[in-house]
């Protein structure tokens, strides 16, 4: 069933996207009502105003030069924050907007009736564009629902949901499980299908989701319903509740016991991101179903769970190869003069324990 979304200010209604190819660029024309055009230039509005300068090497380049130096000579030092720079008034710009005035045509309306804009730095006039963009003329680009952009618009938003992981964080931890198309992965993930969904991408042969959560199966994958797979892939998924692991209970059912029996030293790979249980013993609970040489990759924002579980395998031999590495990577803005890291981030980007099952 398809829902409203608030997008900025505006209630979108996505119905209007059915049909639609992705990396189309829509406007929303109406705040209120969500009624979206489509978009076919978007860079139009920021070059129709800004002047096309090439910076390059300004030392020797006498042209370059002599557009930068008055343009650097511009500053705000002079300018009193008083509201009198617009010509036009709050009531005058919502009467505009009531009249069926784009957004594109209301921002020209406020640039050409700003008595500073043409006195401010190129730098300055993008960033002025950039914020009456984000309020008069909302745009956004329709994505097909990958493993990467899901997980940056969570990591972005709401990354409680995805156990902290980033796009950095999931591609390193999807290398160090070996992850390929013969791959037969056991999974314990908390991350609300994320993590199903990204193996699933990869074209693995079989996925065994272990439950931990709670005394019954109980399936937390939001995030995996988004990726909206076909029921042929879906079909490669096998969800398992931890209890149904327990000897007792294997023992006392012949048909589950056939069952695990057949999974016994089945995958090649494990992969766990989940911290609501001590993942020494979850390990455990799950290690009959591991073959001897598989690859094993576990994700934690701390270390002091991994290093408990590096000492449990180096103790009791039952891997090689173990070590933990640190992720952090550090996003630029690159633009021409203003080159540098960005300045809001968050620097923890977690662990990863990597090993290799022997016997």
């Amino acid at each position: 069933m398809l829902r409203k979304i608030k997008h900025f200010k505006a209630m979108v209604d996505l119905g209007q996207l059915i049909g639609k190819e992705y990396g189309q660029f829509f406007e929303v024309r109406d705040s209120k009502s969500g009624e979206l055009i489509e978009v076919t230039d978007v860079h139009q509005l920021t070059n129709q105003f800004l002047e096309d300068v090439d910076f390059g090497d300004a030392e020797e380049n006498e042209e370059v030069k002599e557009i930068i130096d008055p343009v650097a000579g511009r500053d705000n030092r002079d300018y009193v924050d008083d509201n009198k720079s617009q010509k036009l008034s709050h009531e005058e710009i919502e009467a505009l907007k009531k009249q069926g005035m784009s957004g594109n045509e209301l921002i020209q309306q406020l640039v050409q009736n700003s008595e500073t804009f043409s006195k401010r730095t190129k730098f300055s006039q993008e960033k002025y564009l950039r914020k009456k963009k984000q309020k008069y003329q909302i745009t956004f680009q329709l994505k097909k629902p990958t493993a990467l952009e899901l997980c940056n618009v969570y990591s972005q938003t709401q990354p409680a949901k995805i156990m902290g992981l980033r796009a950095d964080s999931l591609a390193l931890l999807l290398n160090m499980a070996n992850i390929n198309q013969e791959s037969r992965v056991i999974l314990l993930d908390k991350t609300k299908g994320l993590l199903t969904g990204a193996l699933i991408e990869k074209d693995v042969r079989e996925i065994l989701h272990v439950e931990f959560t709670g005394h019954q199966l109980k399936l937390q994958n939001e995030i995996f319903l988004e990726y909206n797979y076909k029921p042929d892939k879906v079909k490669r998924i096998q969800y398992l509740h931890h209890t149904n692991l327990d000897q007792s209970i294997v023992q006392s059912d012949s048909l589950l016991n056939a069952i695990i029996q057949t999974k016994t030293k089945h995958y090649n790979s494990m992969i766990m991101v989940h911290e609501d249980f001590n993942q020494v013993e979850m390990y455990n609970h799950i290690e009959h179903l591991i073959q001897p040489s598989a690859s094993i990759a576990v994700f934690s924002l701390y270390i002091q769970s991994l290093a408990e579980l590096k000492d449990h395998l180096l103790t009791n031999k039952k891997a090689v190869n173990i070590k933990i590495e640190e992720l952090w990577t550090r996003e630029y803005q690159v633009l021409p003069m203003r080159t540098h890291p960005n300045m809001n981030m968050h620097g923890a980007s977690g662990f990863i324990l990597s090993a290799v099952k022997v016997e």
